[in-house]
């Protein structure tokens, strides 16, 4: 005899894993979702889009290598620095301002990296002469003969720290204390060589904590100690923390909470502190999403970046994918969920997210390839183009695998955005043999559901709705029959969005076979 038996599907947060066969994954993962975010109540949500900055490029159509947020304290003045081609600008309502040294460009389409020390910005891009600005001219060379050529910059134990120039690929240069513009050893700016002659450069500075973490190819390294003076034997200490594991971009590098969020080839990895004063564990979080690393274009991954999402306490990776020269690919880490998402259908090679000063909003801009700013998290397209957003289900073994079963109807839980369609197609056992679809389209508060087309006949039902955010049911019939289903919910259309809190299944189960 035949029975009805519900399955409910609410808790759909355990995010990307590529790596496990999809015979064992667990109900609340995906093996392919694209342009998706998660929640901690389960849900599925598109993700938002962008808009233009700048609706005009910035001459010359050039790569956008560096966005910084500087604040001089003294004046309480507040400038977006942008880094694009052979200048340096600053921006204000899409406009830009070139304040490019006097004496002449820079190397052209570099990467910049910023820091603010004694209210001046400190900017480095790893061929020319560090840079100064302090809002009232144009960019100069900094003064106090600093290292050349470095690429990163960071302040530390009151000081500014150096590194990356490409004929000193090993030395760490400091300052003098609370002088960034004195760099002579006798009034005890200095430097380090940092694994002499262990055919590794380094690869990117993080001041975290009592510690600075100099990260080198394949190696770690912090370095400790009180920095006042230079004869003290408490004076800067080095030593290594891994011989294995490194990072392969400064900006792939990311502090959230008590954590160092890092990219290195072989995926990514978190420094945490542990109660045992000065040390660090290092730990793999990218286990699941394998596969994915495995892909990218390790030729140019040096060129990737890290943007820590605050506000949604997630980690955005722009990595290059295949054989791109571009970071194509954005790979998301939930830190609330331990859980992978994945975003393209857009190019970045810079970004920056910060709280503005006067508004208190959030601000989360990306750089392109051709001269534009992007405000992330805009709008429901990619400046008026669709964004391709799906989400596959795993194969759900729908109770007793030897029982075959019939499906008499699903029931979508969706908060309804305005007007929108949210596609679902189904497939039996493990292949498209009675494939399907279903078309579900949202207005306003109300579910309807009809034909393949908004404007056919359709019924409606007025649902009642959960709490403040008025969900709505939508029924829906399947057809066909099998032991195994998998289920894609998507969205193409542009200035559309879907949030599907879950869903429940009822099924017929036969007898067993």
């Amino acid at each position: 005899m035949a029975r009805i038996k519900t399955l409910k599907f609410e808790k759909n947060s355990g995010g990307l894993n590529t790596r496990a066969s999809e015979m064992v994954l667990k109900p609340y993962e995906s093996p392919d979702l694209l342009n998706v975010k998660l929640t901690k109540y389960g849900a599925i949500v598109k993700e938002k889009g962008y808009t233009l900055y700048n609706e005009t490029a910035i001459a010359g159509e050039p790569d956008v290598g560096g966005i910084y947020n500087y604040i001089k304290s003294s004046t309480g003045s507040e400038y977006l620095l942008v880094a694009a081609g052979k200048k340096l600008y600053t921006a204000l309502n899409g406009e830009f301002t070139n304040i490019t040294r006097v004496s002449g460009d820079y190397s052209e389409n570099e990467i910049w990296d910023f820091a603010t020390f004694n209210d001046i910005c400190i900017a480095v891009n790893g061929y020319d002469n560090p840079q100064k600005f302090n809002g009232s001219s144009n960019a100069e060379d900094l003064e106090g003969s600093p290292p050349s050529g470095c690429a990163y910059v960071e302040v530390f134990k009151n000081r500014v720290f150096m590194a990356g120039g490409p004929d000193n690929p090993t030395k760490l240069s400091y300052s003098a204390l609370s002088n960034p513009q004195d760099w002579t050893t006798s009034n005890d700016a200095g430097w380090i060589e940092v694994g002499l002659n262990d055919g590794q450069k380094i690869t990117g500075l993080k001041a975290f904590y009592d510690v600075l973490v100099i990260f080198k190819e394949r190696s770690i390294y912090l370095l400790t100690g009180y920095s006042g003076d230079p004869s003290s034997s408490y004076f800067f200490e080095l030593r290594p923390v891994n011989s294995s594991i490194g990072a392969v971009s400064n900006r792939a590098i990311v502090q959230a909470g008590n954590e160092i969020y890092f990219l290195s080839d072989k995926g990514v990895y978190t420094l945490s502190a542990v109660q045992t004063y000065g040390d660090l564990s290092i730990n793999s979080i990218s286990f699941k999403i394998q596969p994915l690393i495995d892909e990218l274009n390790k030729m140019v991954l040096h060129k990737s970046f890290a943007i820590n999402d605050f506000e949604e306490d997630r980690i955005w990776f722009f990595v290059p994918k295949g054989s791109s020269t571009e970071n194509d690919l954005i790979l998301i880490y939930d830190y609330s969920l331990n859980a992978w998402t994945k975003r393209s259908g857009f190019s970045a090679k810079s970004g920056l997210i910060y709280k503005d000063k006067y508004s208190g909003n959030v601000k989360f801009y990306t750089g392109s390839y051709n001269g534009h700013l992007y405000r992330q998290k805009q709008g429901y397209s990619y400046a008026g183009q669709a964004i391709v957003a799906y989400y596959n289900t795993p194969w759900l073994n729908l109770t007793n695998y030897r029982q075959r079963k019939r499906i008499r109807d699903v029931q979508f839980i969706i908060v309804p955005t305005g007007g929108y369609y949210m596609g679902v197609t189904y497939r039996w056992d493990f292949g498209d043999r009675n494939n399907g679809n279903l078309n579900v389209y949202l207005a306003g508060d109300t579910a309807l559901w009809g034909k393949n087309n908004i404007d056919s006949e359709a019924g409606i039902w007025n649902e009642d709705k959960w709490d403040s955010v008025a969900a709505v049911k939508n029924t829906r019939i399947m057809n066909g029959s099998g032991n195994t289903l998998q289920l894609t919910f998507w969205n193409s259309n542009p200035d559309e969005h879907f949030i599907l809190l879950g869903w429940y299944i009822n099924i017929i189960e036969r007898g067993i076979r």
